[in-house]
């Protein structure tokens, strides 16, 4: 159990990343949305 929490921090985590670095590789609005918006 402790070691699934640990997995689902760091996912969170790689998330975040995933979602930083689509925003600042697609500058333009459709970008922001698709990545995080929807995501979320």
């Amino acid at each position: 159990m402790l070691f699934a929490g640990v997995i689902q921090k760091n996912f969170e985590k790689f998330l975040v990343t995933i979602k930083y670095l689509l925003t600042s590789n697609y500058v333009g609005e459709q970008g922001i949305l698709e990545g995080g918006v929807r995501r979320v």
